[in-house]
């Protein structure tokens, strides 16, 4: 589906006479998002301790990502680790506002870690956040894995992404729904019992702060989908069955002549007052395009259910629901930010797609092998049906 997803943008980026350097912007998340699916893949097919090397691999990104966001904060605005060059492209330093309803703080702001925009912080965290806290939502888990898994909301908290919360706490809701567990109210009230002790030992003004930023985050999410996306009507009637062009709305489409959805629809009347992923992937692609990458995404949501509905142990529960519950946050989360433009969700969509689809294999390499065992043990010649059905010593 991606391919032909690519064929029409590219079709259609011939149709508008665009830059073709566009092309190379359009694909970029798609092509490294293949990339990671084949690293994904390869580590949870052919390593035994695929989880434990994930988790070390991505907990020291966890910790580099926290601390120099935390850094960032602690020196304040003007120091020169919160600064971008002026050809960045990227306005304000990255940096994002960290206001609410109940006011801001003079000091506070929204950091951008490793990253050169605090919205790509943001929604990293998101994926570091499902990925360290559903294993311990889900299964028995040691105090490290505990640990990352706060660390982790932590960062949230930090990146002050809401949608990044809102869509974690709902992914989490739904895994214990799919997994059925009846610990669930014990791990919720733990959960909250953590953020409390946090709550305690901070200031007053920041808790006030950090929480009505969070909590609107859920009370505002439908207005902020009419905000982005309230006149949808006028780009769907524009781009009907052709597009734009593949990367004309994507990140970093500016310097061939590309364009931000909502800045350039505005001289038609239309894209919003700020960013919707849908309308831009309709945009580039028409309604063609829009709908081959929605039954892409279902295709991953689908293949992905039906793995944890097979998946005979925990931890490879845990690992098929991520992709799935990582496509539909992204989904949700689309309709107010451009995610799939973003090469960063899309590795770590693919990732996790790909780790999915390699322990897939490894689980059913390992039932064809016990299959063997007990046709060999029930064999009366064992060296005679060893050589028949392929086994070597190794196996032994």
């Amino acid at each position: 589906m991606f391919y032909l997803y690519v064929l029409i943008g590219m079709m259609s980026l011939l149709v508008s006479q665009e830059h073709p350097g566009l092309i190379l912007v359009g694909v970029r998340p798609i092509l490294m998002g293949f990339c990671s699916y084949v690293i994904g893949y390869n580590i949870y097919r052919y390593c035994d301790n695929a989880e434990a090397l994930a988790s070390t691999v991505f907990g020291v990104w966890l910790v580099i990502i926290i601390t120099i966001a935390v850094i960032q904060i602690d020196a304040g605005v003007s120091s020169p680790i919160n600064q971008l060059p002026d050809d960045a492209g990227v306005e304000f330093g990255g940096r994002g506002d960290y206001s609410s309803k109940v006011g801001s703080l003079d000091w506070l702001f929204r950091p951008t870690s490793i990253f050169m925009h605090t919205g790509r912080l943001g929604q990293y965290s998101f994926f570091l956040g499902l990925f360290f806290c559903l294993p311990v939502a889900l299964k028995k888990s040691s105090a490290g894995e505990i640990l990352l898994a706060l660390v982790s909301i932590c960062l949230i908290f930090v990146s002050g992404q809401r949608a990044a919360l809102v869509f974690l706490c709902l992914s989490v809701l739904l895994a214990f729904i799919f997994s059925g567990t009846i610990k669930v109210v014990l791990k919720i009230l733990l959960l909250l019992f953590a953020l409390w002790v946090v709550a305690l030992v901070i200031s007053s003004d920041l808790r006030d702060v950090v929480a009505s930023r969070f909590i609107s985050g859920f009370d505002d999410g439908l207005a902020r989908i009419d905000e982005q996306g309230g006149v949808w009507y006028i780009g769907f009637s524009r781009y009907v069955f052709l597009g734009q062009g593949l990367g004309f709305f994507s990140f970093g489409s500016q310097a061939f002549g590309g364009d931000t959805y909502y800045d350039y629809m505005s001289q038609f009347g239309g894209g919003g007052a700020g960013e919707n992923t849908w309308l831009a992937i309709e945009g580039e692609t028409g309604l063609f395009g829009l709908l081959l990458y929605i039954m892409a995404l279902a295709h991953i949501i689908k293949t992905s259910y039906k793995r944890v509905l097979r998946a005979a142990q925990v931890k490879d529960r845990v690992v098929h629901m991520a992709p799935m519950l990582f496509t539909l946050s992204m989904c949700g989360w689309g309709f107010t930010h451009v995610v799939f433009g973003n090469y960063l969700q899309m590795i770590a969509l693919f990732f996790l797609f790909g780790a999915s689809t390699g322990r897939a294999y490894y689980s059913q390499a390992q039932v064809d092998y016990t299959l063997r065992l007990e046709q060999v043990a029930l064999s009366p010649n064992l060296a005679v049906m060893k050589g028949k059905i392929g086994l070597s010593n190794r196996w032994d």
